[in-house]
């Protein structure tokens, strides 16, 4: 067995929890109290997320059993830590001091509590790289936060309390450092902007997260519809190839196939399927 693999099997067996108290601090309560009530996370990952919220309204059990056509053997499993990342180059940085992020008439998204947590560098290597951003950074721009939210789905009369991590880093440098370094794992990812002449700041596509999330242990993916033949029923290698991958992650050949499950409409005319892995 060589030396890799025993890392990769060590690693697999500590929790997210452990791994994230390893790559950041906070001496606020709020993170404390996240760490020893969240040893083993399932994690949602929406790089890219700017302002975008939603997956708190619509990637969760309330909303997903309720689309007509799921299929309850399908088992969909919520996620209970939401990571978002974005460098933003943008300055218009108020929404970050609201409590409101989002109140729509589909859903209201309220934040509880918040602190902010910052890299070890010992564990965690911020940098933005410069080959994959077209703007300038913020102020936001390697800022960290841990949130506390309420999120209420006003149509379905549901309501629950979850965590966000929100990461102002450029993509690549947490999908590195912290997924891909300390063997995080992913529950489920969510592909539906990268910047990527999408008038967004990023110059990178984010499919080569697709065979990245299998090593990560991903096992459900929300895919924007435009990214994808709307009717295409199963993604693989073969009918999905990668061509970009960044030099700092490495090729990942992991073989993989998802099959589609459902698909349903964000607001805003986003429209989104939900795949499962089914190997």
């Amino acid at each position: 067995m060589t030396l890799k693999i025993v890392v990769r099997e060590i690693a697999s067996q500590i929790g997210g929890g452990e791994i994230l108290e390893r790559c950041f601090k906070s001496e606020n309560f709020l993170w404390w109290d996240f760490l020893a009530d969240n040893p083993y996370p399932r994690i949602l990952y929406y790089p890219s997320a700017g302002t975008d919220f939603r997956p708190l309204l619509y990637a969760n059990d309330h909303f997903v059993k309720s689309v007509a056509d799921y299929d309850p053997e399908s088992r969909f499993l919520q996620p209970n830590l939401f990571v978002f990342s974005d460098y933003y180059p943008w300055h218009d940085v108020d929404f970050w001091q609201n409590k409101v992020l989002y109140d729509q008439p589909d859903g209201l998204i309220e934040v509880l509590d918040r602190c902010e947590i910052k890299p070890e560098p010992r564990e965690y290597q911020l940098y933005l790289n410069p080959d994959y951003i077209d703007l300038d950074p913020s102020v936001m721009t390697g800022k960290a936060y841990l949130l506390k939210v309420n999120v209420h789905l006003r149509e379905l009369g549901y309501s629950y309390e979850t965590n966000v991590l929100y990461f102002f880093y450029e993509n690549v440098n947490l999908i590195h450092e912290l997924f891909v370094r300390h063997h995080l794992n992913i529950h489920a990812l969510v592909w539906q902007r990268d910047g990527y002449s999408l008038c967004g700041g990023g110059r990178l596509q984010h499919n080569f997260m697709l065979p990245l999330s299998i090593k990560l242990r991903a096992r459900w993916f929300f895919i924007w519809d435009a990214y994808l033949d709307k009717d295409q029923e199963t993604i693989d290698l073969d009918n999905f190839p990668i061509e970009n991958y960044p030099p700092e992650i490495g090729r990942f050949n992991y073989r993989y196939n998802l099959q589609k499950l459902t698909k349903f409409e964000w607001p805003n005319l986003d429209k989104l399927n939900l795949y499962k892995r089914v190997q």
